[in-house]
């Protein structure tokens, strides 16, 4: 019986493959990366192998297979992300291969547990994380209505872009250093130069993830040195933010905390100050750019978000005291990052074999929990399509079910590497969403182009949607 039960269990070699003609093998395929995982999913099922950038990485597209890859990843779980060669080249580059520092999402076991375990403290306990969203999220974003008054043309038309990126620039600074960029403060088209760098940085992390030459002893292609060179400036940057604040630092702040809390150096403090940055600028402002595409094109979703918010907050910004109130607001967000996620993917790596979905898979395999397919599953979201914010009250009613939609829809990951800034992040959202549908009813022009889903390392509406903001009464 026992041979007969370990027949059952196949082996590596008997996964499903993605033939060559479906694989990704260019930065223009890779920018369409959230449907070609989709689509994977709908044609080789829960598990499959799809090689990307030169490695081999198995896909798991279910709860069952997600929720397995989680709990063989163990407490201490392997980062598995082999196609991040930018980074690599960046903390090997001649500028920095001496100062022995790397991003956070490249560590793992104890020198990862060293920076994650305080990160950690700060952003994830409620009382921190809501500290920070009272503290400085509500400031920023009651700048926003003066921005978008000062920014909207004749016809009271914006794109979101236009006040998404300086918004989550100005809260994340705010977060980390204690200060402001006066990034709301402008007017017209000119836009801070360390956004346009950061953009700059996001634009390039694609193509150069297709490239590995470099380590070949080869020079680096000039997207690849393009893209390096605007990390350093944004490292040059980060150097300059902490010795303008050193002494007079907001205690609030997460760079206060983590000078005070932990024995980093300068620079591993300045890259850990760096990737929260990059982690909390583009994955936030592209989820508030989704997040409105679907408020201007579903007017009576909009009115229904609208009216808990007038009767919750009164005229007010939302604060963490608020946040439990407002359902059908977090069922909208749940709902626009199972349908458009800006991050729907993770990567891990096996720490020893494991058995995952009925196939034996070695030590060192690098799989993907594959969200962008699981979050389409028709048993669980029925007519997966479809923006249908009021399915998450029935999914979270049931334990079990809340579980594998959380799982299979997350933007943020599970377990030990979920992301450190899962709870900023939905309160951005939440208070910015808050202020925008109270001061302005959202629509479209005729002519709308939906955006479509561009992969920049996270998944960009492209366009980025134009709507008209119209003035609500008082």
């Amino acid at each position: 019986m026992r041979r007969w039960v370990k027949l059952l269990v196949r082996g590596f070699s008997d996964l499903p493959v993605v033939p060559i003609a479906e694989r990704i093998n260019t930065a223009a395929e890779a920018s369409q990366l959230l449907s070609y995982n989709r689509a994977w999913g709908q044609k080789y099922g829960p598990i499959f192998l799809a090689p990307f950038a030169g490695y081999d990485e198995v896909h798991v597209t279910n709860f069952e297979g997600i929720d397995a890859v989680h709990r063989a990843s163990g407490p201490v779980p392997l980062h598995g992300m082999p196609a991040l060669c930018w980074s690599e080249y960046f903390i090997r580059s001649p500028r920095f291969k001496d100062k022995k520092v790397d991003f956070i999402i490249n560590l793992d076991g104890p020198e990862w547990s060293r920076h994650r375990k305080p990160m950690a403290k700060k952003l994830l306990t409620p009382e921190d994380s809501a500290e920070l969203a009272d503290r400085y999220v509500k400031a920023v974003v009651n700048d926003l209505p003066g921005f978008i008054e000062n920014n909207v043309d004749q016809q009271r038309m914006m794109a979101v872009d236009r006040f998404a990126f300086p918004m989550a620039f100005e809260i994340i600074v705010a977060c980390l250093y204690g200060i402001r960029m006066g990034l709301l403060e402008q007017r017209g088209q000119a836009r801070h130069p360390f956004i346009d760098k950061t953009v700059q940085m996001f634009h390039l992390s694609m193509p150069c993830m297709m490239d590995r030459s470099w380590e070949n002893g080869n020079p680096p292609t000039p997207e690849l040195q393009a893209w390096l060179d605007a990390m350093e400036e944004l490292y040059e940057e980060g150097l300059k933010q902490m010795a303008a604040v050193e002494s007079t630092a907001d205690p609030a702040s997460i760079f206060a905390y983590l000078r005070d809390n932990t024995n980093f150096t300068k620079d591993e403090l300045n890259v850990d100050m760096l990737a929260l940055m990059i982690g909390g600028v583009d994955t936030t402002s592209n989820s508030i750019g989704w997040l409105l595409h679907w408020m201007a094109t579903m007017p009576e979703v909009q009115a229904r978000v609208h009216a808990e918010l007038t009767q919750v907050l009164k005229g007010a910004t939302a604060g963490s005291e608020h946040f439990s109130q407002l359902k059908f607001l977090r069922y909208c967000m749940e709902e626009s990052w199972r349908l458009t996620p800006t991050v729907f993917s993770t990567y891990r790596a096996l720490p020893r074999d494991a058995e995952i979905l009925g196939y034996h898979l070695p030590k060192g395999t690098f799989l993907i929990p594959n969200m962008a397919a699981a979050s389409m599953n028709p048993a669980l979201f029925p007519e997966p399509e479809r923006f249908n914010p009021s399915r998450w009250e029935a999914l979270e009613a049931d334990k079990r079910t809340r579980l594998e939609a959380h799982t299979c829809a997350s933007n943020f990951s599970r377990g030990p590497r979920v992301c450190p800034g899962n709870r900023l992040a939905r309160a951005e959202v939440a208070v910015a969403l808050s202020r925008l549908l109270q001061d302005y009813e959202l629509s479209v022009a005729p002519g709308y182009v939906p955006p479509q889903a561009f992969t920049s390392v996270v998944a960009v509406p492209a366009p980025s949607p134009n709507l008209k903001w119209t003035r609500r009464s008082s």
